[in-house]
């Protein structure tokens, strides 16, 4: 029940057809609370759709329903997106509330929210012999690529003992290539590296040569052990998603000649669309049903989801902004003073003039 890649990619991207989002709490009564909404579903999909393809289209959901349900686990809560084409599951360990949503796109912050929160990264297991690349987050700990000892990438050099088995440097370097490139396998970063000394050394070589283009941080580490390390790789990740946020975070109490802070919806979306919006706080807890257009720039709300061309605009704009690449931090904003509950803000990048000075710092 974990979504690659891929898939996050094609749930952000799709915007065709209608889109049904749940989010179930796993705590016994998942299927009742399936059946309850989509018997609200039914309601909706009625307005506008035939009989027949209304009861297919949520039988689909159920079917699938029933065939994941021995993988749900120790997950708290199951999150589900589905078309008439698909439907994804995704297992979350937090709590969410138990609610569905019938859009145009999926809803996706709760999801989104909770992979900000996950501490993840790729762990690259060195021996002399094998090399083990692993996928780790707080949740889980997966190997997605192991390197044998009778690859060619091994070479047993004459009157070597098998202690003595050495990497071939070009071999390795196109082996990692082969890996970060894989479209189904996107591993995230940071990379943590560890291991035998020499062959760490070699890795963190070959994968320096990548960096730019796949790799945004290597670290290494001196642990030789595979489960003493693992330990170690974890707090590593968990620290460094913390470190993150914070910098995130920090960006936005100060201002400079070069960035401001807003909290003009419009502002930012405008921002969003000259590719000038740096980074986007989205608060994860609220939402607020309307419309975006994207051709004027504008959100359109409504006081209450009217139709299922309705929906959270929150959930839409982060959407949008993390598939331009744009950093996106969720935040709960009922954790905050009332005088500082703002559902969105927008770091910016100011524009300068012809004289090479920047625009007085504004906040919307």
């Amino acid at each position: 029940m974990q979504l690659s890649q891929s898939q996050l990619k094609n749930l952000m991207a799709s915007s065709e057809g209608q889109h049904l989002t749940l989010y179930l709490k796993n705590d016994g009564t998942a299927y009742q609370q399936l059946k309850e909404h989509l018997n609200e579903a039914r309601k909706i999909l009625l307005q506008t759709y035939s009989e027949e393809y209304t009861t297919q289209f949520l039988a689909f959901f159920e079917t699938s329903f029933f065939r994941q349900r021995d993988n749900f686990g120790e997950f708290q809560t199951i999150a589900i997106f589905g078309k008439s084409e698909f439907v994804y599951f995704q297992g979350m360990p937090n709590q969410s509330d138990n609610f569905f949503v019938l859009a145009n796109s999926f809803h996706l912050k709760p999801l989104l929210s909770w992979m900000q929160d996950r501490a993840q990264g790729t762990l690259i297991y060195c021996e002399r012999d094998k090399i083990k690349m692993i996928y780790a987050n707080q949740t889980e700990i997966r190997t997605v690529f192991d390197l044998p000892s009778n690859s060619s990438l091994f070479e047993d050099e004459p009157r070597k003992t098998e202690e003595n088995i050495s990497l071939k440097p070009v071999g390795l370097f196109l082996w990692f290539k082969l890996m970060f490139e894989s479209k189904d396998q996107a591993l995230p970063n940071p990379v943590i590296v560890y291991g035998d000394d020499e062959v760490v050394d070699l890795a963190v070589t070959a994968i320096n040569k990548l960096k730019r283009r796949y790799v945004s941080k290597v670290q290494r580490s001196m642990q030789p052990n595979l489960g003493e390390g693992l330990c170690w790789a974890l707090k590593t990740l968990r620290n460094e998603s913390t470190k993150n946020q914070l910098r995130q975070k920090s960006r936005y109490s100060k201002q400079n000649d070069t960035e401001m802070v807003s909290e003009d919806w419009n502002e930012i979306l405008r921002a969003l669309k000259d590719k000038t919006l740096v980074s986007l706080m989205v608060a994860n807890d609220v939402r607020v049903f309307g419309r975006i257009d994207e051709d004027n720039s504008e959100f359109k709300l409504s006081l209450i989801q009217k139709d299922h061309e309705d929906d959270d605009v929150l959930d839409d704009i982060s959407q949008l902004a993390i598939q331009n690449g744009v950093p996106t931090l969720f935040y709960d904003s009922s954790k905050l003073p009332s005088s500082k509950r703002k559902l969105l803000r927008g770091l910016i990048q100011q524009k300068s003039d012809a004289s090479g000075s920047s625009e007085d710092d504004k906040i919307a």
